[in-house]
Protein backbone atom coordinates (compact mmCIF):
# COMPACT_ATOMS: atom_id res chain seq x y z
CA UNK A 1 0.00 0.00 0.00
CA UNK A 2 2.82 2.46 0.83
CA UNK A 3 4.25 1.79 -2.50
CA UNK A 4 0.82 2.38 -4.22
CA UNK A 5 1.16 5.34 -2.65
CA UNK A 6 4.21 6.70 -4.09
CA UNK A 7 3.71 6.03 -7.65
CA UNK A 8 0.35 8.10 -7.03
CA UNK A 9 2.06 11.23 -6.22
CA UNK A 10 4.95 11.01 -8.38
CA UNK A 11 2.70 10.26 -11.10
CA UNK A 12 0.30 13.25 -10.26
CA UNK A 13 2.76 16.34 -9.10
CA UNK A 14 4.76 16.64 -11.66
CA UNK A 15 1.61 17.33 -14.00
CA UNK A 16 0.80 19.88 -11.42
CA UNK A 17 3.90 21.98 -11.15
CA UNK A 18 4.20 21.63 -14.72
CA UNK A 19 1.16 24.07 -14.35
CA UNK A 20 2.99 27.27 -13.51
CA UNK A 21 3.53 29.15 -10.51
CA UNK A 22 -0.23 30.29 -10.38
CA UNK A 23 -1.40 26.80 -9.79
CA UNK A 24 0.86 26.50 -7.38
CA UNK A 25 -2.23 26.64 -3.83
CA UNK A 26 -4.03 23.94 -6.36
CA UNK A 27 -1.26 21.44 -6.34
CA UNK A 28 -0.81 21.42 -2.64
CA UNK A 29 -4.34 20.95 -2.59
CA UNK A 30 -4.20 17.68 -4.76
CA UNK A 31 -1.27 16.29 -2.28
CA UNK A 32 -3.30 16.99 1.08
CA UNK A 33 -6.40 15.31 -1.19
CA UNK A 34 -4.53 12.13 -2.08
CA UNK A 35 -2.91 11.96 1.67
CA UNK A 36 -6.97 11.97 2.90
CA UNK A 37 -8.01 9.38 0.54
CA UNK A 38 -4.92 6.86 1.59
CA UNK A 39 -5.53 7.30 5.23
CA UNK A 40 -9.18 7.33 4.92
CA UNK A 41 -8.68 3.60 2.70
CA UNK A 42 -6.54 2.40 5.84
CA UNK A 43 -9.12 3.41 8.22
CA UNK A 44 -12.38 2.13 6.38
CA UNK A 45 -10.36 -1.14 5.86
CA UNK A 46 -9.54 -1.82 9.17
CA UNK A 47 -13.05 -0.92 10.47
CA UNK A 48 -14.05 -3.38 8.61
CA UNK A 49 -12.45 -6.06 9.83
CA UNK A 50 -13.15 -5.77 13.81
CA UNK A 51 -15.72 -6.94 15.76
CA UNK A 52 -17.62 -5.69 18.47
CA UNK A 53 -17.33 -2.91 20.65
CA UNK A 54 -13.85 -1.58 18.92
CA UNK A 55 -15.15 -1.21 16.01
CA UNK A 56 -16.26 2.37 14.84
CA UNK A 57 -18.76 4.20 12.35
CA UNK A 58 -16.52 7.28 12.75
CA UNK A 59 -13.77 8.17 9.71
CA UNK A 60 -10.61 8.86 10.88
CA UNK A 61 -9.64 12.29 10.81
CA UNK A 62 -7.09 12.91 7.68
CA UNK A 63 -3.29 12.71 8.53
CA UNK A 64 -1.51 14.79 6.29
CA UNK A 65 2.54 14.89 7.50
CA UNK A 66 4.51 12.28 6.66
CA UNK A 67 5.76 11.17 10.06
CA UNK A 68 1.78 10.61 11.35
CA UNK A 69 1.35 8.63 7.88
CA UNK A 70 4.57 6.42 8.49
CA UNK A 71 3.64 5.85 12.49
CA UNK A 72 0.17 4.31 10.94
CA UNK A 73 1.69 1.95 8.92
CA UNK A 74 4.10 0.85 11.34
CA UNK A 75 1.11 0.44 14.15
CA UNK A 76 -1.03 -1.84 11.34
CA UNK A 77 2.28 -3.89 10.35
CA UNK A 78 3.03 -4.67 13.88
CA UNK A 79 -0.38 -5.93 14.53
CA UNK A 80 -0.85 -8.19 11.92
CA UNK A 81 -3.51 -6.40 10.40
CA UNK A 82 -4.20 -4.72 7.45
CA UNK A 83 -6.51 -3.82 4.81
CA UNK A 84 -8.48 -6.06 3.02
CA UNK A 85 -7.13 -8.93 5.69
CA UNK A 86 -9.54 -12.08 6.11
CA UNK A 87 -8.53 -12.32 9.36
CA UNK A 88 -10.27 -9.38 10.41
CA UNK A 89 -13.50 -10.19 9.29
CA UNK A 90 -15.87 -11.74 12.17
CA UNK A 91 -15.92 -15.65 11.62
CA UNK A 92 -19.26 -17.43 12.53
CA UNK A 93 -19.38 -20.28 15.54
CA UNK A 94 -19.03 -23.35 13.71
CA UNK A 95 -20.81 -26.50 14.52
CA UNK A 96 -17.63 -27.94 16.96
CA UNK A 97 -17.70 -24.31 18.76
CA UNK A 98 -21.28 -24.63 19.67
CA UNK A 99 -21.19 -28.08 20.85
CA UNK A 100 -17.99 -27.37 23.18
CA UNK A 101 -19.82 -24.22 24.60
CA UNK A 102 -22.93 -26.58 25.42
CA UNK A 103 -20.68 -29.17 26.81
CA UNK A 104 -19.11 -26.72 29.28
CA UNK A 105 -22.78 -26.17 30.61
CA UNK A 106 -24.74 -29.14 30.40
CA UNK A 107 -26.48 -30.57 33.76
CA UNK A 108 -24.83 -34.28 34.47
CA UNK A 109 -26.76 -37.23 34.84
CA UNK A 110 -28.32 -37.29 38.39
CA UNK A 111 -27.82 -40.84 38.65
CA UNK A 112 -24.22 -40.68 38.28
CA UNK A 113 -23.40 -39.05 41.38
CA UNK A 114 -24.66 -40.11 45.15
CA UNK A 115 -28.67 -39.96 45.45
CA UNK A 116 -30.81 -41.15 47.96
CA UNK A 117 -34.62 -42.10 47.90
CA UNK A 118 -37.48 -43.61 48.93
CA UNK A 119 -40.24 -45.54 47.71
CA UNK A 120 -43.09 -48.92 48.07
CA UNK A 121 -43.37 -52.01 46.75
CA UNK A 122 -45.86 -55.01 46.71
CA UNK A 123 -44.81 -58.47 47.35
CA UNK A 124 -46.58 -62.26 46.87
CA UNK A 125 -45.29 -65.84 48.02
CA UNK A 126 -45.00 -68.19 50.57
CA UNK A 127 -44.66 -67.17 54.28
CA UNK A 128 -43.89 -70.11 56.13
CA UNK A 129 -44.50 -68.44 59.55
CA UNK A 130 -48.15 -67.96 58.83
CA UNK A 131 -48.44 -71.65 57.42
CA UNK A 132 -47.87 -73.02 60.61
CA UNK A 133 -50.69 -70.96 62.35
CA UNK A 134 -53.22 -71.67 60.13
CA UNK A 135 -52.24 -75.61 60.50
CA UNK A 136 -53.18 -75.29 64.20
CA UNK A 137 -56.51 -72.86 63.99
CA UNK A 138 -59.56 -73.81 66.14
CA UNK A 139 -61.75 -74.71 62.63
CA UNK A 140 -63.37 -78.00 64.13
CA UNK A 141 -65.74 -78.30 67.33
CA UNK A 142 -63.37 -81.24 68.03
CA UNK A 143 -60.04 -78.45 68.40
CA UNK A 144 -62.06 -76.72 70.54
CA UNK A 145 -62.83 -79.55 72.65
CA UNK A 146 -67.06 -79.17 72.17
CA UNK A 147 -69.21 -82.13 71.81
CA UNK A 148 -71.33 -81.62 68.88
CA UNK A 149 -73.88 -82.34 71.60
CA UNK A 150 -74.82 -82.21 75.02
CA UNK A 151 -77.49 -81.47 77.65
CA UNK A 152 -78.03 -77.91 79.15
CA UNK A 153 -79.07 -77.26 82.16
CA UNK A 154 -81.07 -74.30 82.79
CA UNK A 155 -80.68 -74.03 86.93
CA UNK A 156 -82.35 -70.24 86.83
CA UNK A 157 -85.61 -71.61 87.33
CA UNK A 158 -86.93 -73.31 90.44
CA UNK A 159 -87.17 -76.52 89.26
CA UNK A 160 -83.99 -76.91 87.08
CA UNK A 161 -84.72 -77.85 83.00
CA UNK A 162 -82.58 -79.94 81.24
CA UNK A 163 -82.12 -79.03 77.35
CA UNK A 164 -80.76 -81.00 74.77
CA UNK A 165 -78.16 -78.73 72.66
CA UNK A 166 -76.54 -78.95 69.47
CA UNK A 167 -73.28 -76.85 68.76
CA UNK A 168 -72.41 -76.40 65.22
CA UNK A 169 -69.16 -74.69 64.00
CA UNK A 170 -69.71 -72.04 61.29
CA UNK A 171 -66.40 -70.46 59.60
CA UNK A 172 -67.29 -66.81 59.12
CA UNK A 173 -63.92 -65.58 57.86
CA UNK A 174 -61.05 -67.57 56.78
CA UNK A 175 -57.32 -66.55 56.61
CA UNK A 176 -56.16 -65.51 52.87
CA UNK A 177 -54.65 -67.76 50.93
CA UNK A 178 -52.11 -65.34 49.42
CA UNK A 179 -49.48 -63.85 51.89
CA UNK A 180 -49.33 -60.53 50.30
CA UNK A 181 -47.61 -57.11 51.81
CA UNK A 182 -46.79 -53.71 51.03
CA UNK A 183 -42.57 -52.94 52.06
CA UNK A 184 -41.67 -49.69 52.08
CA UNK A 185 -37.83 -49.13 51.64
CA UNK A 186 -35.40 -46.39 51.48
CA UNK A 187 -32.09 -46.03 49.70
CA UNK A 188 -28.81 -43.84 49.55
CA UNK A 189 -25.95 -44.67 46.52
CA UNK A 190 -22.64 -45.12 47.89
CA UNK A 191 -20.77 -45.25 44.68
CA UNK A 192 -22.39 -44.75 40.59
CA UNK A 193 -20.28 -45.17 38.08
CA UNK A 194 -21.26 -45.80 34.07
CA UNK A 195 -21.11 -49.70 34.54
CA UNK A 196 -22.45 -50.17 38.09
CA UNK A 197 -24.29 -48.34 41.34
CA UNK A 198 -23.52 -49.66 44.66
CA UNK A 199 -25.92 -49.28 46.96
CA UNK A 200 -27.02 -49.19 50.46
CA UNK A 201 -31.09 -49.88 52.32
CA UNK A 202 -33.67 -50.81 54.44
CA UNK A 203 -37.02 -52.04 54.31
CA UNK A 204 -39.65 -52.12 56.42
CA UNK A 205 -43.23 -54.61 56.31
CA UNK A 206 -46.03 -55.57 57.79
CA UNK A 207 -49.15 -57.94 57.38
CA UNK A 208 -51.49 -60.34 59.10
CA UNK A 209 -54.03 -62.54 58.13
CA UNK A 210 -57.43 -63.28 60.33
CA UNK A 211 -59.67 -66.06 61.19
CA UNK A 212 -63.13 -65.47 62.28
CA UNK A 213 -65.69 -68.44 63.52
CA UNK A 214 -68.79 -68.68 65.27
CA UNK A 215 -70.10 -71.74 67.89
CA UNK A 216 -74.17 -71.60 67.38
CA UNK A 217 -76.19 -73.54 70.11
CA UNK A 218 -79.11 -74.67 67.94
CA UNK A 219 -81.80 -75.14 70.37
CA UNK A 220 -81.14 -71.25 71.81
CA UNK A 221 -80.46 -69.97 68.69
CA UNK A 222 -77.47 -68.02 69.94
CA UNK A 223 -74.19 -68.03 68.90
CA UNK A 224 -70.53 -67.38 70.81
CA UNK A 225 -68.02 -65.55 68.18
CA UNK A 226 -64.82 -66.00 68.47
CA UNK A 227 -61.13 -64.05 66.34
CA UNK A 228 -57.65 -65.00 66.08
CA UNK A 229 -55.48 -62.67 64.33
CA UNK A 230 -51.49 -63.12 63.80
CA UNK A 231 -49.43 -60.07 63.09
CA UNK A 232 -45.91 -59.76 61.51
CA UNK A 233 -43.48 -57.23 61.35
CA UNK A 234 -40.16 -57.09 60.44
CA UNK A 235 -37.07 -54.40 60.11
CA UNK A 236 -34.37 -54.92 56.94
CA UNK A 237 -30.51 -53.79 56.11
CA UNK A 238 -29.23 -54.38 52.94
CA UNK A 239 -26.40 -53.86 50.04
CA UNK A 240 -26.67 -54.60 46.74
CA UNK A 241 -24.55 -54.28 43.72
CA UNK A 242 -26.45 -53.45 40.67
CA UNK A 243 -24.51 -54.16 37.39
CA UNK A 244 -25.33 -52.19 34.17
CA UNK A 245 -26.49 -53.64 30.89
CA UNK A 246 -25.40 -52.36 27.57
CA UNK A 247 -27.95 -51.73 25.27
CA UNK A 248 -26.78 -53.63 22.71
CA UNK A 249 -27.47 -56.92 24.51
CA UNK A 250 -31.06 -55.74 26.65
CA UNK A 251 -32.38 -51.95 26.30
CA UNK A 252 -35.83 -50.85 27.68
CA UNK A 253 -37.72 -47.46 25.73
CA UNK A 254 -37.96 -45.08 27.79
CA UNK A 255 -35.22 -45.96 30.59
CA UNK A 256 -31.80 -44.46 31.11
CA UNK A 257 -30.27 -47.25 32.47
CA UNK A 258 -30.73 -51.16 32.86
CA UNK A 259 -29.23 -53.33 35.78
CA UNK A 260 -28.66 -56.73 36.79
CA UNK A 261 -29.22 -56.34 40.85
CA UNK A 262 -27.78 -58.48 43.50
CA UNK A 263 -28.33 -57.98 47.00
CA UNK A 264 -28.22 -59.37 50.81
CA UNK A 265 -28.82 -58.38 53.92
CA UNK A 266 -30.26 -58.92 57.49
CA UNK A 267 -33.36 -58.73 59.73
CA UNK A 268 -32.08 -57.53 63.20
CA UNK A 269 -35.88 -57.69 64.43
CA UNK A 270 -38.91 -59.51 63.35
CA UNK A 271 -42.09 -59.89 65.71
CA UNK A 272 -44.64 -62.46 65.90
CA UNK A 273 -47.77 -61.22 67.51
CA UNK A 274 -51.34 -63.15 67.96
CA UNK A 275 -53.87 -61.98 69.34
CA UNK A 276 -57.39 -63.38 69.81
CA UNK A 277 -61.28 -62.39 71.06
CA UNK A 278 -64.43 -64.31 72.01
CA UNK A 279 -68.01 -62.89 72.03
CA UNK A 280 -70.76 -63.92 74.00
CA UNK A 281 -74.38 -62.69 73.48
CA UNK A 282 -76.55 -61.03 76.21
CA UNK A 283 -78.92 -64.03 76.95
CA UNK A 284 -78.10 -66.82 78.30
CA UNK A 285 -74.89 -65.48 80.11
CA UNK A 286 -74.62 -68.41 82.20
CA UNK A 287 -74.45 -71.36 78.95
CA UNK A 288 -72.46 -69.42 77.36
CA UNK A 289 -69.93 -68.95 79.40
CA UNK A 290 -69.59 -72.04 80.47
CA UNK A 291 -68.91 -72.26 76.51
CA UNK A 292 -66.47 -69.53 76.49
CA UNK A 293 -64.52 -71.59 79.41
CA UNK A 294 -64.20 -74.58 77.36
CA UNK A 295 -63.10 -73.09 74.51
CA UNK A 296 -60.88 -70.19 75.55
CA UNK A 297 -57.46 -72.67 76.40
CA UNK A 298 -57.69 -73.68 72.37
CA UNK A 299 -57.10 -70.01 71.02
CA UNK A 300 -53.46 -68.29 71.07
CA UNK A 301 -51.99 -65.50 72.75
CA UNK A 302 -48.12 -64.47 71.79
CA UNK A 303 -45.49 -62.19 71.40
CA UNK A 304 -41.96 -63.21 70.11
CA UNK A 305 -39.08 -61.14 68.93
CA UNK A 306 -36.37 -63.05 66.46
CA UNK A 307 -34.30 -62.31 63.85
CA UNK A 308 -33.38 -63.20 59.78
CA UNK A 309 -31.33 -62.88 56.41
CA UNK A 310 -32.66 -61.66 53.25
CA UNK A 311 -31.05 -62.50 50.04
CA UNK A 312 -32.32 -61.04 46.40
CA UNK A 313 -31.49 -60.89 42.68
CA UNK A 314 -33.28 -59.62 39.86
CA UNK A 315 -33.54 -56.55 37.12
CA UNK A 316 -33.86 -53.01 37.85
CA UNK A 317 -34.50 -49.81 35.55
CA UNK A 318 -33.58 -45.82 36.37
CA UNK A 319 -35.33 -43.51 34.50
CA UNK A 320 -34.77 -39.37 34.80
CA UNK A 321 -37.54 -37.61 35.80
CA UNK A 322 -35.95 -34.01 36.24
CA UNK A 323 -32.04 -33.18 36.10
CA UNK A 324 -31.75 -33.92 40.24
CA UNK A 325 -34.84 -36.28 40.02
CA UNK A 326 -35.66 -39.87 38.87
CA UNK A 327 -37.60 -42.63 39.49
CA UNK A 328 -36.28 -46.64 40.50
CA UNK A 329 -38.46 -49.49 39.08
CA UNK A 330 -37.28 -53.23 39.96
CA UNK A 331 -38.50 -56.86 39.97
CA UNK A 332 -36.61 -59.03 42.25
CA UNK A 333 -36.83 -63.04 42.73
CA UNK A 334 -36.50 -62.54 46.96
CA UNK A 335 -35.55 -65.38 49.62
CA UNK A 336 -35.81 -64.81 53.46
CA UNK A 337 -35.10 -66.92 56.37
CA UNK A 338 -36.33 -66.40 60.15
CA UNK A 339 -35.60 -67.79 63.09
CA UNK A 340 -34.84 -67.74 66.51
CA UNK A 341 -38.16 -65.96 68.09
CA UNK A 342 -37.94 -66.07 71.38
CA UNK A 343 -40.65 -64.46 74.51
CA UNK A 344 -39.52 -64.03 77.78
CA UNK A 345 -36.46 -65.68 77.34
CA UNK A 346 -38.28 -69.17 75.71
CA UNK A 347 -37.54 -69.84 72.52
CA UNK A 348 -40.93 -70.18 70.76
CA UNK A 349 -41.44 -74.20 69.62
CA UNK A 350 -44.01 -75.03 66.37
CA UNK A 351 -46.69 -75.86 69.15
CA UNK A 352 -46.91 -72.29 70.24
CA UNK A 353 -48.27 -71.86 66.67
CA UNK A 354 -49.67 -75.07 65.99
CA UNK A 355 -50.93 -76.53 68.68
CA UNK A 356 -49.60 -79.65 68.11
CA UNK A 357 -48.54 -82.63 69.99
CA UNK A 358 -45.13 -83.84 69.97
CA UNK A 359 -43.70 -80.59 67.94
CA UNK A 360 -42.45 -78.93 71.37
CA UNK A 361 -38.93 -80.06 70.41
CA UNK A 362 -38.22 -78.13 67.06
CA UNK A 363 -38.19 -74.43 67.48
CA UNK A 364 -39.85 -72.07 64.91
CA UNK A 365 -38.25 -71.20 61.55
CA UNK A 366 -38.89 -70.49 57.98
CA UNK A 367 -37.32 -70.49 54.51
CA UNK A 368 -39.52 -67.78 52.57
CA UNK A 369 -39.70 -67.78 48.81
CA UNK A 370 -41.45 -64.48 47.00
CA UNK A 371 -41.81 -62.07 44.26
CA UNK A 372 -41.54 -58.23 44.67
CA UNK A 373 -41.58 -55.43 42.35
CA UNK A 374 -40.70 -51.79 44.14
CA UNK A 375 -41.14 -48.50 43.29
CA UNK A 376 -38.65 -45.66 44.23
CA UNK A 377 -38.01 -41.71 43.97
CA UNK A 378 -34.36 -40.36 43.88
CA UNK A 379 -33.33 -37.52 44.95
CA UNK A 380 -29.34 -36.56 43.97
CA UNK A 381 -26.98 -35.59 46.13
CA UNK A 382 -24.64 -33.08 44.22
CA UNK A 383 -25.67 -29.38 44.15
CA UNK A 384 -26.31 -28.45 40.37
CA UNK A 385 -24.33 -25.57 38.44
CA UNK A 386 -26.59 -23.13 36.98
CA UNK A 387 -25.86 -23.04 33.24
CA UNK A 388 -23.62 -20.17 32.35
CA UNK A 389 -24.38 -19.24 28.45
CA UNK A 390 -21.60 -18.41 26.66
CA UNK A 391 -22.82 -16.96 23.73
CA UNK A 392 -21.13 -14.13 21.55
CA UNK A 393 -22.77 -11.28 20.21
CA UNK A 394 -22.50 -12.49 16.07
CA UNK A 395 -24.36 -15.80 17.61
CA UNK A 396 -27.21 -13.41 18.67
CA UNK A 397 -27.06 -12.09 15.92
Amino acid sequence: MPVFRHHLRSAVLPLVLCAGAGFAQPAADAAAFIDSAYNAAINSGTSAGRVGPAASSAPAPAQTDTGSRAAGSAGNASSGKTAGDSSLHAAPFDAATKAAAVGDTAEKRFDLAPYWGGGAGWSLGGMGLFSSWQQGLPDSLGKLSVVPSGILVDASTPVPQYRIVTHTLLQKEKPSIYSIYFPVSCVFAVATRETYHATLGGSALYMDKRYVAAVRMDTLHEMLTMKETMHFAAVSMDASINIAIPKKYFAITGVDMTFLSLGAGVYPLAWIGIRNAITVPDTFTNAFNDLKSTIAPHLKSLDAFGTGAVWRIGMCTIRTLAPTDGMRVGLYYTGQWYGRFESNGRQIMESDLKSKPGSATHPISCVNHRMEISFSLLKSLKKQEPQKAKVDAHEAD
